[in-house]
């Protein structure tokens, strides 16, 4: 157990050694330039209103960002940070779910396992991982959905505020974040209700995160920024956008001027 262990962790600390030969690129570069012109906080309004109604990583992006200090050490740590932070995440959900059934040591390895997987089976590294916009983006929608679902098991566990503010921070940053990964976190927040109402277990909790993620989904859809950014986007993932919004301005009844 221990070896296994040993090697998936040598495994994952080559890609954290490298991240810190990690350059900013692109987006970056342009993020830079908008808090420069903007205020790091102006340049969040500013994202919202022309490019991406995705609001929590314009605020990381726009907050996090170095560059207009003339430093590039954020860019040097976000990879290693994000593998550390998903190791975190997977320990925290297998151990929500599977506390009862297994070891410490099992988990751990579980979660370095998951995390080794995740990384191997990624598109692009570059972009998964080492360029900073992007990671942002689909990293902390993964780590969300993880400590979201895992929080409010931990709830029916054992109430406290501090899972339940977990549950509900987590709630309001994936839809912030990622668009495509919100309606299946969504829909899983729909099966656990079903199963609360069904084992008869407290409703509260996932009743207030389903409001959340909606809330979010809305505020994040109906955005010019995704407004203007759906209308210049001819890949397939622009489509997506055009009919999943289209639908919830249906549904709404709500119009852009």
């Amino acid at each position: 157990m221990k070896i296994k262990i040993m090697l998936l962790a040598l495994f994952l600390f080559a890609f954290i050694a490298i991240s810190f030969f990690n350059h900013p690129a692109i987006d970056d570069y342009w993020s830079a330039n908008e808090i420069v012109n903007h205020g790091r906080l102006g340049a969040v309004k500013h994202l919202y209103e022309t490019v991406s109604g995705r609001y929590f990583s314009n605020f990381l992006m726009s907050v996090c960002n170095t560059l207009p200090e003339g430093n590039v050490w954020i860019f040097k740590v976000w990879p290693a940070l994000t593998i550390i932070l998903l190791w975190l995440a997977f320990f925290y959900f297998f151990k929500s779910l599977f506390k009862e059934f297994a070891k410490p040591m099992e988990l751990i390895l579980a979660s370095l396992a998951f995390v080794a997987v995740h990384i191997s089976n990624m598109r692009s590294l570059f972009e998964g991982l080492y360029w900073m916009s992007s990671a942002i983006i689909y990293q902390i929608a993964i780590i969300s959905f993880l400590v979201g679902i895992a929080a409010i098991r931990a709830y029916w566990r054992k109430p406290s505020f501090h899972t339940a503010g977990l549950a509900l921070f987590f709630s309001a940053v994936l839809p912030g974040t990622s668009e495509l990964l919100t309606p299946i976190y969504l829909l899983a927040l729909l099966l656990i209700l079903l199963i609360a109402i069904k084992e008869n277990l407290t409703k509260y909790l996932i009743l207030s995160c389903i409001v959340v993620v909606s809330t979010g989904m809305v505020i994040t859809l109906t955005s010019e920024g995704n407004h203007h950014r759906i209308n210049d986007e001819h890949l397939f993932c622009g489509r997506l956008f055009v009919s999943y919004r289209k639908l919830l301005l249906f549904i709404l009844d709500c119009k852009y001027p």
